[in-house]
């Protein structure tokens, strides 16, 4: 990556459905913060295969595996003012990291249920992962209401950012032919 002076924004979605639920989100900065690079990183060939030219990224990589060193080197590299994960990203060293780092981590899109080992008794090691998030926005009023029952009060229902995305795909249809 490129040395830079521009602030950097790093979002992480899985695949190609997370992408899609993110897009949103990164045209929004873009253009709030034009001044702004967008790193963009997958986990799924389904994702990067399909967006690895997106031009409403700067950067466009894999997400190396989830191991410390990785971890390290990544962040070190983008060096992020802002992590942004989508939907149900839990990658252990990049979100102790980023906290370790005071790096902002938001979770967008997020949809929690009970049956999720955050919520269950031999939960603790996963509900150390979401410590390291300064805020969630959830789809649905549950999710917000299992993380408060953990005690996570930094929460807000924002609804599913394709739902944005699928109205601004059709705002831009021609169907007067």
């Amino acid at each position: 990556m490129a040395a830079s002076n521009r602030p950097r924004i790093w979002i992480h979605c899985a695949s190609l459905g997370e992408f899609e639920q993110g897009r949103p989100v990164m045209e929004a900065f873009k253009q709030s913060y034009p001044s702004t690079s967008i790193v963009l990183t997958f986990f799924s060939p389904s994702g990067y295969e399909v967006q690895k030219n997106y031009a409403g990224a700067d950067y466009i990589y894999y997400l190396p595996a989830d191991s410390n060193a990785n971890a390290q080197a990544f962040i070190k590299a983008v060096q992020p003012q802002l992590a942004l994960f989508v939907k149900y990203e839990f990658w252990w060293h990049y979100l102790k990291i980023c906290r370790q780092q005071q790096i902002p981590l938001f979770l967008v899109s997020g949809i929690f249920r009970a049956n999720q080992p955050f919520f269950q008794w031999y939960g603790q090691f996963h509900r150390k992962m979401l410590d390291c998030f300064s805020y969630f926005f959830v789809q649905q009023p549950a999710s917000a209401q299992l993380l408060h029952q953990i005690g996570v009060q930094h929460v807000a229902v924002t609804g599913d950012t394709r739902f944005d995305r699928v109205l601004s795909i059709a705002n831009n249809i021609d169907i007067s032919a």
